[in-house]
């Protein structure tokens, strides 16, 4: 990716996530990943995030996003 005045944007995106079998159709999963990017680097994670301070501020170019969540699969 290529940010303005023609200097690199690079970033790194760090993953981990657990899954635990409740029963042959239910599972249980937790995951948590966070994003440090350079200055120049405008990459999210796809959805609709929010910082702290509103909507405009997960948005900005530069910002090192973090994700988390949890909750439960089970299969009919």
């Amino acid at each position: 990716m290529i940010g303005a005045g023609g200097t690199s944007a690079n970033g790194r995106l760090f993953n981990l996530s657990y899954e635990y079998n409740l029963s042959k159709r239910s599972m249980l999963y937790v995951a948590y990943a966070k994003m440090t990017q350079d200055a120049n680097s405008n990459r999210q994670f796809g959805t609709n995030l929010q910082g702290p301070n509103g909507w405009q501020e997960a948005n900005t170019i530069g910002s090192d996003p973090r994700f988390i969540s949890f909750g439960m699969n089970h299969n009919f």
